[in-house]
């Protein structure tokens, strides 16, 4: 797998616990975990982004459907296609699962993560992960296990939705920026 140097989003304790956690349950039997150097970070995705950054640009979106529309219509080979993980009625299409609570408990952190650009986990050192600067430095090891995580899926995170100050704001403050059609599903009137 390989990923831009995002410690924010990609390098963290909480992604590298459930790599371990997908090899010690048998989902795959090594996983190898690589950053781009800081530097060199464009690569196929930012190409397909810019893709979408164009069309949106001439496009009104006042929806996510609008998005959708957007995200699907950038190229005509369809290589970027939406997939909306809930809607604006709050019904959720992809659930989101509390892995940091379910696998803190079983994984120690990564000391200095963002130091190591190569991460490898393999089923035959289970809760070991191997880990490299460069991929020409020397490989280390490091036993982050605490105890044998489950194998069932952590809790659901359900979507709190917008709080009511959050709903008075988008029906008096951004409705009048929504195109008509979208007005009631992007900005309803809370008092009804």
């Amino acid at each position: 797998m390989l990923t831009m140097n995002c410690s924010g989003q990609n390098k963290n304790n909480a992604f590298i616990q459930y790599l371990a956690w997908r090899v010690e349950n048998g989902l795959h039997k090594t996983i190898k975990y690589s950053f781009l150097p800081v530097g060199h970070t464009k690569f196929g995705p930012d190409w397909c982004f810019g893709l979408v950054k164009r069309t949106y640009r001439r496009t009104f979106v006042s929806s996510l459907q609008d998005i959708v529309d957007v995200v699907d219509k950038s190229t005509t080979t369809s290589i970027n296609r939406a997939q909306l993980v809930g809607n604006e009625s709050g019904d959720v299409f992809v659930k989101v699962y509390d892995w940091v609570s379910h696998l803190s408990r079983h994984y120690r952190k990564f000391p200095g993560i963002k130091s190591y650009q190569h991460f490898m986990f393999d089923a035959e050192t289970p809760g070991i992960v191997s880990y490299k600067v460069l991929s020409h430095s020397e490989e280390n090891t490091y036993d982050f296990c605490r105890s044998t995580p489950p194998s069932s899926l952590p809790p659901v995170i359900k979507p709190a939705g917008l709080d009511d100050a959050r709903k008075q704001y988008l029906f008096q403050s951004i409705r009048e920026f929504c195109r008509e059609d979208t007005v009631d599903i992007v900005c309803p009137n809370p008092d009804l």
